[in-house]
Order: C-alpha cells, then sequence, then structure tokens
C-alpha cells in the first residue's frame, strides 16, 4: 500500500504516472520487482517531484510508450475475445443436457428441411436466392463449415452472414408456401 503525503500528492502522481503492480498484472508472478512505473516525465524529474513514493515502489521497472501500448492493445483484444465467448456461450448448445433431454434437442436443418419440404424442388428454391446467399446457404449447410468460418473467410462481420442466411431461408420457405 502506497502512502501519500497528502490527497494533492495522491491526485499530482496519479495524473502524472501510471502505476502497474505486476503482482496483479500477470497472475503467479513472483519477481522481485513488484512494481513498473510509466510517465511522459524524465526520471530526474520524477524523482525530484515523488522521491517518497519511489522509495516506497523500489525497486520498480521503468516502462516506455511500447509497453503502454501493447497493454492497452492486449486488454482490448482480451475484452473483445471475452464478449465474443459470452455472445457465443448464450447460442450454444450444451451436449449433456441434450444427451440427457432429448426431447428438447431440435434436428438438424437438413432433417428439419427433408422431412417438412420436397428435397427434389431444392435446386429451384435456391436458385431463387442471390449469389452470396446461395454460397452462404452452401457453405453452411451442406458444407458444414460455421457463420463464423464463412466470415472469416469473406472477410466481413459474422453477424452479416447470420442475416444473409436467415433471409435465404425466408425465400426459400416462401419458394414452398
Amino acid at each position: 500500500m502506497i502512502r501519500y503525503k497528502s490527497e494533492e500528492q495522491k491526485l499530482q502522481f496519479k495524473s502524472l504516472c501510471t502505476l502497474i503492480d505486476f503482482k496483479y498484472e500477470y497472475p503467479g508472478y513472483d519477481g522481485k520487482i513488484r512494481y513498473g512505473l510509466y510517465s511522459a516525465l524524465p526520471t530526474h524529474c520524477l524523482q525530484a517531484l515523488f522521491s517518497d513514493i519511489l522509495a516506497q515502489i523500489a525497486p520498480y521497472l521503468e516502462l516506455d510508450e511500447g509497453y503502454m501500448d501493447a497493454r492497452k492493445e492486449y486488454r482490448k483484444n482480451e475484452k473483445k475475445f471475452q464478449y465474443r465467448n459470452s455472445v457465443d456461450n448464450q447460442f450454444s448448445t450444451d451436449d449433456a443436457f441434450e444427451e440427457h433431454h432429448p426431447e428438447v434437442a431440435t434436428e438438424s436443418f437438413e432433417d428439419d428441411f427433408l422431412r417438412k419440404y420436397d428435397y427434389k424442388k431444392l435446386p429451384v428454391a435456391l436458385s431463387c436466392l442471390s449469389d452470396i446467399q446461395h454460397r452462404r446457404v452452401e457453405k453452411h449447410f451442406f458444407g458444414g463449415m460455421t457463420v463464423r468460418e464463412i466470415a472469416a473467410e469473406e472477410m466481413i462481420d459474422h453477424a452479416a452472414v447470420v442475416r444473409s442466411i436467415q433471409a435465404a431461408l425466408k425465400k426459400m420457405k416462401k419458394y414452398y408456401e
């Protein structure tokens, strides 16, 4: 715990410096240097302004702007990953649940389609789709690709692929009605 002389010193230190506790930043870290310090101020200015604080955190590692940029980028990507993971998990199925509760498990699209519709008319139904929709439906339902794989291949957002496939299915259902 760092002790500041005053609230004013604390505010000044926090506005001019970024202090990183490596034990918090890197779980399992047990090195001798506990803190990293970043500031745009040169070392001699930091010593003049905050010598008592620097003595409390010594030894510390002076961090440069490159480290701070990499840290910021890492945190941004980590948040994106956690968000995507939470969104994917909302729509995923639990195999163990389906195994013990088969009455709530849904059939695959192909099985449902073949049971409800005349599959001999499928080429005609697919021909009513745009080229993009046709390609995506084919890749997803008959090629076994996930929506994210199609999006990565086409270098677009996966939500656009989802919307495209949903619109294609609506068109195909209208054809069969």
